[in-house]
């Protein structure tokens, strides 16, 4: 964006703030900069000057972090002992295997073609999404990589073999 655009955005915003047909105003205020760069937001007073009417929300790259989400965030205890080998175990048998030097879990999906594997991705995200908790994996047209770790505990959670688990659930579908 240049500064003409801007300059044309921030009337748009303030005409729309002071219109008595807006609903809510300042309800879609963004930090966009200059130059389109998501990690150097400006501050909501570059982009929004007027101090007469002050925006109820600010959206940034952080928006994604609501109430509902972050009680998702809950530290997950980290597995260990007898109860990390009895719900790792259905794991092993299909296929997953130990990282060496890591408290991880690997496997590698294959499918018939690039379709199949991005598919399988998208429905895994969906759920990853849901659960604010998200894999590591490597995708080459008909090959999945795929990791799991907690990195807030610096090793498996009952979220990595949820995770798993539902892989492996949908992997079934494709054969």
């Amino acid at each position: 964006l240049n500064k003409k655009n801007m300059s044309v955005i921030r009337g748009l915003i303030s005409f729309l703030s002071k219109s008595s047909s807006w609903k809510y105003p300042a309800l879609y205020q963004y930090s966009v900069p200059l130059q389109w760069n998501p990690c150097h937001l400006q501050s909501p007073e570059a982009i929004w000057p007027s101090k007469s009417v002050q925006p109820l929300v600010t959206v940034s790259r952080h928006f994604h972090k609501s109430p509902q989400r972050l009680s998702k965030r809950i530290k997950m205890p980290k597995l260990e002992g007898d109860e990390c080998q009895k719900q790792l175990e259905p794991l092993f048998k299909a296929g997953w295997t130990l990282v060496e030097g890591r408290d991880a879990i690997y496997k590698e999906y294959l499918f018939k073609n690039f379709n199949e594997a991005f598919s399988f991705m998208t429905r895994v995200a969906l759920l990853a999404e849901k659960m604010d908790h998200h894999p590591e994996w490597f995708n080459v047209y008909n090959k999945v990589q795929v990791t799991m770790s907690t990195h807030d505990v610096s090793g498996l959670s009952a979220k990595d073999v949820r995770v798993a688990n539902f892989m492996e659930d949908i992997f079934k579908t494709y054969q």
